[in-house]
């Protein structure tokens, strides 16, 4: 029989809060494209050159040839172009009272080592980004009214990107093998009524029909199609996060070689530092003047534009770019 005492026991005491060492949230970021558009060269120096063909194999020549003549001779041209593997770290660290101090849930060495990598790899494809932007010709789409808005139900994109896969062919001599949508051009392209048709013979987006890249692949007989969805803050140091894509609404169409090495053709390469593993630095030590570990993270790269005319950029994509459509 319970006491009196048992009766009015508060079960709320008998549990003291702590954190869960098999719970936790971390935001982490969706994957990164910038080494899918700009294939990995490794490089054993820092610094270096490379060789660059003409074009002299496009060329008609005059090749008739009469019994005992000589055949005309003709010839091919070369040159080089440097590129040079920057310096790119970030530190993370935490008091040496933490490694003891803190909860299961916590590790002090694998937080800290991810959030550093993680901010490195982002700097790498926002620094891809404004590379492609500052080097390549930027088509505006929101010019002539906005008539070729991927999100205008008057256009067509796949008969648009149909024509200017003609860009680049004429400037490297093959069709471009991938396109990248932004997330949110992603949006505008897949749900635009023409392209709905194209793939499902309706115009009207059923919920169970939504576009696939594999799908918008084969009907823009480009094998890769990437949506670029990585995502960065946006506000200053210390205000509330605010988070915007990184692609925002560009679309890039390109060409990139299938293996880069000799005699291929990019738009972009990332020559690695061949250090570390995998081109990446990871390096833990113990500052002693601070009390505290430290935690490095080095990677050195250079995004080099190979071929710029392997590339064709497009801003200013949607008409409506806050749409409400997913």
């Amino acid at each position: 029989m319970f006491s009196e005492t048992q009766a009015n026991l508060d079960i709320d005491q008998l549990h003291i809060d702590y954190a869960l060492a098999n719970v936790s949230v971390a935001y982490t970021n969706a994957a990164f494209v910038a080494e899918q558009v700009a294939p990995v060269i490794p490089a054993n120096h820092r610094s270096n050159k490379y060789y660059v063909y003409g074009k002299e194999r496009f060329r008609r020549r005059v090749d008739d040839h009469a019994p005992g003549s000589k055949p005309d001779e003709i010839g091919w041209s070369l040159s080089s172009q440097p590129y040079y593997c920057e310096g790119h770290a970030l530190r993370g660290w935490y008091p040496w009272e933490a490694s003891t101090n803190a909860d299961p849930a916590i590790d002090m060495d694998i937080d800290t080592t991810e959030t550093v990598t993680d901010s490195v790899l982002l700097a790498q494809e926002m620094n891809l980004r404004d590379t492609l932007v500052a080097n390549l010709p930027l088509t505006d789409l929101s010019q002539s009214g906005g008539d070729y808005q991927l999100d205008n139900p008057d256009n067509d994109p796949i008969a648009y990107f149909d024509i200017q896969k003609e860009n680049v062919a004429k400037a490297i001599g093959r069709q471009p093998n991938a396109i990248l949508f932004g997330r949110p051009a992603w949006r505008g392209f897949r749900n635009n009524p023409n392209v709905l048709k194209h793939i499902y013979g309706t115009t009207v987006l059923a919920p169970d029909k939504l576009i696939t890249p594999e799908m918008a692949a084969e009907k823009l007989e480009i094998p890769e199609v990437i949506v670029a969805e990585a995502m960065y803050d946006t506000s200053a140091e210390g205000e509330a996060p605010s988070l915007d894509y990184i692609w925002s609404d560009y679309v890039l169409l390109f060409y990139k070689s299938p293996s880069p090495g000799k005699r291929q053709v990019n738009l972009v390469a990332t020559f690695l530092w061949n250090v570390g593993v995998q081109g990446r630095i990871v390096e833990k030590w113990y500052d002693q003047d601070a009390k505290r570990y430290v935690i490095d993270c080095m990677k050195f790269y250079d995004q080099n534009i190979q071929s710029s005319g392997a590339g064709v950029m497009y801003q200013h994509t949607l008409q409506n770019p806050n749409g409400d459509n997913a």
